[in-house]
């Protein structure tokens, strides 16, 4: 009975098995990397999302109440006036609960610290994510809302700030890596960088509420 003789194990055999080796390797590395990256952008798109309402409601609060301006520039009862310089940036948001209902758009999806109020009557600046644009006379391309991640020159901001040069303003790394996103009086919302975000503000001195 012959035996059929064994094939050789040559360099063409050694060369294939090293290619698919490496490809598998790649695909597992590409595969890794596209885990990390998906949950960012749709953390991203679920903010840019959340602002995009945000700027609805006030816009919608505006036309419920027969008013041009915004709550922080209408006394109370009715706005946030009151508030427009105080570190309470929650209560801007608390005046459009009709308008928005859904709790959960206050709080950037990207967020690690911050979670959701369970009620408007719970709502405080720990359940946020958004700073308020309270500069007085803003018009419809005027940013009114925006990520919470700012600093002017490194140094974190919190509460309220006056800032004279719209060139200080950065995002920091925190939510979305060195960028963020801001909403529009008009009703739009967009992602920016830092270079974007003071082109945005043209009038100054700036006046920002930030939780």
């Amino acid at each position: 009975m012959n035996l059929r003789r064994a094939r050789a194990f040559t360099k063409l055999d050694l060369l294939i098995l090293v290619a698919a080796a490496g490809m598998l390797v790649l695909w597992v590395l590409y595969g890794s990397v596209g885990l990390h990256r998906r949950p960012r952008r749709s953390a991203r798109v679920g903010c840019t999302t959340n602002l995009k309402q945000v700027a609805l409601a006030f816009s919608l609060w505006q036309t419920d109440q027969d008013l041009t301006n915004f709550p922080w520039e209408v006394p109370t009862p009715i706005g946030t006036a009151a508030d427009a310089q105080s570190t309470n940036v929650f209560r801007h948001f608390a005046v459009i609960s009709n308008e928005l209902q859904n709790l959960r758009v206050l709080t950037c999806p990207a967020e690690k610290t911050r979670k959701p109020a369970l009620s408007w009557g719970a709502l405080r600046n720990d359940n946020i994510s958004y700073f308020i644009n309270v500069t007085p006379s803003l018009d419809v391309q005027s940013v009114i809302a925006g990520d919470r991640d700012l600093a002017t020159n490194n140094r974190p901001l919190g509460g309220y700030n006056v800032i004279s040069d719209a060139k200080a303003l950065e995002w920091k790394k925190v939510l979305h890596e060195h960028g963020g996103n801001v909403a529009l009086a008009e009703g739009s919302s967009h992602e920016t960088t830092t270079r974007q975000l003071r082109q945005c503000f043209t009038n100054t001195p700036i006046h920002l509420a930030i939780p």
